[in-house]
């Protein structure tokens, strides 16, 4: 649970504005946020922390991959991506929740168990960042309504 809280407060808090790398576009194309996830499967198949890291909060890196079990858990093979779509930056009073693109994944870990989460990769100026890097943890997004009066999505998806 104090991994989940870790993942929703980073979300609500980033302060990313919604820019263009090289495209031009607010959010990440499919083939981008496809080549982050193997930039990110590549980082994983070594075990470095210090390289996902680059991609994400390293505070969250480590507590998704507590949960996980560790490198020892991780997928043998990149996982499927099952479904995409773009999920808006929600401009509150106060701050904005990013927003950018969405993965969905599954797979089976090295243990067996199957999982299903939710990969978010988005802007910041200059580079692109994921939050979920540890993709076997079945963790999903976040998601903020657009009145900005709560959470739609806050729970640890089952497998």
């Amino acid at each position: 649970m104090k991994a989940l809280v870790v993942f929703v407060m980073c979300l609500l808090v980033i302060p990313v504005v919604a820019c263009s790398q090289s495209t031009g576009e607010p959010y990440p194309s499919i083939s981008e946020a496809k080549a982050v996830l193997a930039q990110v499967v590549g980082y994983v198949k070594v075990a470095d922390l210090e390289g996902l890291g680059k991609l994400e909060t390293s505070l969250m890196v480590e507590e998704a991959l507590d949960t996980a079990g560790g490198f020892g858990t991780a997928p043998n093979g990149p996982p499927t991506i099952v479904d995409t779509f773009i999920m808006p930056t929600v401009f509150c009073k106060g701050g904005q929740a990013t927003g950018g693109r969405i993965l969905v994944l599954e797979g089976v870990d090295n243990l067996g168990r199957s999982y299903h989460s939710e990969m978010l990769v988005y802007r910041e100026p200059g580079e692109l960042r994921v939050i979920n890097s540890i993709y076997w943890a079945n963790y999903g997004i976040v998601r903020s309504n657009p009145d900005c009066s709560g959470n739609t999505t806050a729970q640890t998806i089952a497998p």
